[in-house]
């Protein structure tokens, strides 16, 4: 027989290699060889499969002492393209194999017969051998069966190669499925990791910038010369266009993440246009404009969806109109576009004489970050992203939005927005309500500024017969600042820290509204909130409690809603928005005050409370000449509520450290870092931030050595501030 050169590549190459070479030798295989010997009456049988450019023996029966290469076994069989069996009676005969190591040596072989072993998928793949050290004929019986074990052997191959291949597939699919799921748990947590750093930052910015806008206020209101009006001016309309800013930011990213869902809460549209119409007022006036507004009758008094969105839609809108509007009038119309059983379409119009738009600047107004033009931006300033969040949130309310104008025109917005109706309510029912909520405010045409309207009157009313009204805050900064805008407001305050302090206080005197912080230490404002409506089930009364927070998150107002809070306003507070709260919720003061002007007292309070000393020496000198030109005790006091307030959370620093209180302890090290940063204590700030972020994650270094570093310079801080102070008492 003439040699030929076996291929490997012979087998099928739309498949991939076999490795059955790979995996342990199992029975099946064993079976077959000690069958092949069995039924062809020799002492040896073997199986040959191809790897890849080479042979190797599978399972072996009777397997000689004597070492050597059977591979050429497989050989014969498979070289021989044209047949699927040889068979050599005597190979000493055969001229080819005749001098084989085998043949003239150990184990002396004669008789060879082999059966290629073919696979549908695969083609050739391996051989069938059986040998013996005697000549032997071959039968046909005998061939035959070698035959049927080979068809045998090629099922058991595929049977082997598919497992292989499914076990593949498996392990891939494994891997694929633990890479989405990994994938999947990482979206997840950079979506947190992004809810937690909006309500951070939220709560970081919007807490000081509570402080800087209400003290801005108050100092606008006090004794000052025309250049320290223009700067307090400046201060004050700066911060709110900040504050603009950054609630727009918190909204679009939001709403970018998935994060905003809106709310379904019954509410009357004419206190909302109303109380809406009420912040925007003053600014029109002041430019000389006319506010007109119309509300379709046939627009049912209450309904039911988000007024808090519906109302920054408005606001946005009529805002803009203000903004680009110099001379004229702005006119709001509300019209039932349509009603349906449990749904009407309402249709809003946001009217102005201004400066109107070309087409081109049109098509740039709902893309974020966009503004008609450059200039606009220049000229009017905005962050761009106004109308792309009214965009968004009229969307979600099943709405569409757009705008009619043409250049020096005027301009119309208009927008739509699907509220549902309230179940099972009637005329009567909506009196009722009406009148048990104490949310009825007069129907206007064109409402009158609460604001101006409260301040213009002129007999003032003595302590005692004002509104009693409980701030529960534990910032006292907040603390003094919201005491001196509601007492000027005319209503009486008393304010506590904590919450068991706001439930022994509502025991004990009959609150017209309760202003309740959300985050305090703790028994926290939504658990005080709960404790108080549990009281009040035995007693049929209920005060109005409105929440007071620094979080802007997603399902923050329903939180509070839930607890039994009564209304929601989010830090910094905007006062005039408070006090028409107030007035929805605890009405006018029986016999309101005039507007009086802070008491240098009050003051010289307010600022030394919320000043912030720094040890550095540049900053600090500069701080000094400011509060020197009010009153030069305002340093000191500072200096002294600091060193109070700081010494008591480091007390309680320790406590929680010792009894290993997690959240109690990220708190106070977050407040005593943020306050001590503002006086220039930058090392102690920092190794309070260190044990901040370390109390987040759960994990520290060695806890109560960082509270010995933070104790010891503290004291440092200390010392310096308390020379500081003598300073200033000199």
């Amino acid at each position: 027989m003439n040699a030929v050169l076996f291929n490997a590549n012979q087998q099928s190459e739309s498949h991939p290699p076999l490795s059955l070479l790979e995996i342990p030798t199992d029975d099946r295989f064993d079976r077959i060889t000690r069958l092949a010997a069995q039924v062809c009456h020799v002492p040896m049988a073997l199986i040959v499969l191809v790897k890849a450019d080479h042979l190797d023996i599978k399972a072996w029966y009777g397997q000689p002492e004597s070492p050597g290469d059977y591979s050429f076994c497989g050989d014969l069989i498979l070289k021989a393209a044209d047949r699927d069996l040889v068979c050599i009676p005597d190979l000493q005969l055969d001229p080819q194999l005749a001098e084989h190591p085998l043949v003239t040596g150990q184990p002396n072989l004669r008789f060879y017969a082999g059966v290629a072993v073919s696979t549908p998928i695969r083609g050739r793949v391996g051989a069938l051998c059986v040998l013996d050290t005697q000549p032997h004929h071959f039968t046909p019986d005998d061939v035959q069966t070698l035959r049927d074990l080979a068809t045998g052997l090629a099922i058991e191959i595929d049977t082997v190669d598919l497992q292989q291949r499914f076990a593949s597939y498996s392990a891939e699919s494994e891997r694929m499925e633990s890479d989405l799921t990994l994938a999947r748990d990482q979206a997840l947590e950079a979506s947190q990791l992004k809810s937690e750093f909006l309500a951070n930052m939220s709560h970081e910015i919007r807490t000081p910038m509570t402080a800087v806008i209400g003290m801005a206020e108050l100092l606008e209101q006090s004794a000052l010369n025309e250049d320290q009006h223009k700067m307090i001016e400046v201060i004050r309309s700066s911060s709110e266009a900040l504050m603009t800013i950054i609630n727009d930011i918190l909204d679009f990213s939001k709403i970018e993440a998935g994060k905003l869902a809106l709310e379904s809460l019954d509410f009357i549209l004419s206190d909302i246009i109303a109380s809406t119409l009420d912040l925007l007022i003053s600014q029109a006036r002041s430019k000389g404009l006319t506010i007109l507004t119309t509300v379709d009758k046939g627009i049912p008094k209450v309904l039911v969806g988000d007024s808090m969105r519906l109302r920054q839609i408005l606001l946005n809108l009529l805002s803009n109109a203000i903004k680009f509007t110099e001379q004229g009038q702005i006119t709001l119309d509300a019209f039932l576009e349509s009603s349906g059983t449990t749904d009407v379409l309402i249709r809003f119009n946001v009217i102005d004489t201004g400066i109107g738009l070309t087409t081109e600047d049109k098509s740039q107004l709902f893309k974020p970050f966009s503004q008609a033009n450059g200039s606009t931006t220049r000229r009017f300033g905005g962050s761009g992203l106004g109308l792309a969040i009214c965009q968004r949130l009229v969307e979600m309310m099943g709405g569409k939005i757009g705008v009619d104008s043409e250049p020096n025109q005027g301009s119309t917005f208009w927008f739509t927005v699907q509220l549902k109706l309230p179940t099972n309510m009637d005329a009567d029912d909506i009196a009722t309500m009406r009148g048990l909520l104490a949310r009825a405010v007069p129907n206007r045409a064109v409402p009158e500024s609460a604001v101006a309207a409260h301040l213009n009157h002129q007999d003032a009313a003595k302590p005692a017969d004002r509104p009693l009204i409980l701030l529960v805050e534990d910032n006292i900064v907040n603390q003094e600042l919201a005491s001196l805008h509601l007492e000027r407001l005319g209503y009486a305050v008393e304010a506590v820290s904590t919450g068991e302090e706001a439930l022994t206080a509502v025991d004990k005197k009959p609150y017209v509204l309760v202003l309740m912080d959300c985050m305090m230490p703790g028994m926290d404002g939504l658990e005080t909130t709960r404790q108080i409506r549990k009281r009040e089930a035995d007693t049929g009364k209920r005060i109005p409690i409105v929440a007071l927070t620094a979080n802007a998150m997603q399902g923050d107002r329903a939180r509070c809603l839930a607890a039994g809070m009564d209304d929601y306003l989010a830090k910094p507070i905007d006062f005039k928005l408070l006090l028409s709260i107030i007035q929805q919720w605890a009405g006018l003061s029986p016999d309101p005050v005039a507007v009086q002007p802070v008491s240098s007292e009050s003051r010289s309070k307010a600022i030394s409370t919320m000043a912030f000393a720094t040890l550095d020496s540049k900053t600090f000198n500069n701080l000094r000449k400011l509060y020197n030109q009010s009153d030069s005790r305002f340093m000191g006091r500072s200096i002294e509520t600091f060193l109070d307030n700081s010494g008591k959370m480091l007390k309680a620093l320790r406590s929680a450290v010792e009894h290993n209180e997690l959240t109690e302890i990220y708190r106070l090290a977050h407040t005593l870092k943020s306050g001590s940063a503002s006086y220039g204590a930058v090392r102690f700030s920092g190794m309070c931030k260190t044990l901040e972020g370390e109390a987040r994650e759960g994990t520290f270094t060695d806890l109560f050595q960082q509270l010995e570093q933070i104790e010891i310079e503290y004291e440092k801080v200390a010392l310096a501030l308390k020379a500081e102070q003598d300073k200033e008492s000199q």
